[in-house]
């Protein structure tokens, strides 16, 4: 698989600059910053951050993205299927809940 990853900030004006600390991706931009983490290597290509990997038969890849202000502690990382698992659970609350009412459930 090929991963490509094109951070751009300012509606696409400004490219961040873009290192390493430990064994996160940070980019940062004016006041923005972008974390990404991920086991999977990655390098730098025309502007991009990419990736080319192999994913196994079960295996999971996970890229966890995220922002945060620039001076502020951000959260770089995080258990990617755990958050999956949470945001599919929401959503199917949110779809249970819809169904209900349209039965006439919730008023």
């Amino acid at each position: 698989m090929r991963m490509e990853l094109v951070i751009r900030f300012d509606y696409g004006w400004v490219v961040p600059w873009m290192s390493w600390a430990g064994d996160h991706l940070h980019g940062i931009a004016g006041p923005d910053s972008v974390c990404l983490a991920t086991p999977a290597q990655t390098r730098g290509e025309n502007l991009r951050t990419v990736a080319e990997f192999t994913v196994s038969p079960g295996e999971r890849v996970p890229f966890v993205l995220s922002w945060h202000p620039q001076f502020a502690e951000g959260s770089c990382g995080g258990d990617a299927m755990l958050a999956v698992a949470e945001t599919e659970s929401w959503w199917r609350r949110g779809a249970d809940a819809a169904a209900t009412a349209g039965r006439g459930g919730m008023r």
